[in-house]
């Protein structure tokens, strides 16, 4: 619901029917990529059979490489039905996302900075010509036990952002350059 409300939102102007204005989608459950992909389909009224006509995507490791370089093409090529690109972590690294995209929220939250900052440099990237709209979703809750989670997330979140402000690199914080130590340690 709250997705749904920032992409309807008039402030954040995405529109499904705009070929220049891409949306990445990032969770760490495969079950909640296939999720996402029927909601969304439903919500938004697009197409996500797989198809070359799909308007919806998920791009995961279950994916051969050869799919997902050319799911990774259809995304950056003009007049390409695809629209949103819901991804796991596998899309985090080494790919240019960046083309008609400028757009990333962050579904659920990884337990490291680095994840973030991966996640975050496949739209902020060299050649990006618009400013990077990055969104984070946060659940709220009033049990106690949930709660402190929650918290930790959130400190993250407002660390990734930090990092991104101040320093462009999220390694600063933890002096960890390893995603699997960091979350570890948090």
């Amino acid at each position: 619901q709250r997705l749904l409300a920032l992409l309807r939102d008039s402030g954040y102007a995405w529109s499904p029917d705009r070929e220049d204005d891409r949306l990445v989608i990032f969770s760490e459950r495969l079950d909640t990529l296939e999720w996402l992909r029927g909601q969304l389909a439903e919500d938004l009224s697009l197409l996500a059979d797989g198809s070359q006509d799909s308007h919806i995507a998920v791009l995961d490791g279950s994916v051969p490489d050869t799919d997902q370089t050319a799911l990774v093409e259809r995304f950056g090529r003009r007049g390409d039905p695809l629209r949103i690109l819901l991804c796991s972590d596998v899309a985090s690294e080494g790919l240019n996302l960046h083309h008609f995209c400028h757009r990333l929220v962050h579904f659920d939250l990884p337990w490291s900075l680095m994840v973030f900052q991966q996640r975050n440099g496949r739209i902020d990237r060299y050649g990006q010509t618009r400013k990077p709209l990055i969104s984070y979703l946060l659940t709220e809750t009033t049990v106690e036990r949930v709660r402190g989670d929650l918290r930790i997330l959130e400190v993250l979140q407002q660390k990734d952002e930090r990092a991104n402000r101040d320093l462009g690199d999220p390694s600063a914080f933890m002096h960890l350059c390893d995603p699997d130590a960091e979350a570890e340690r948090v």
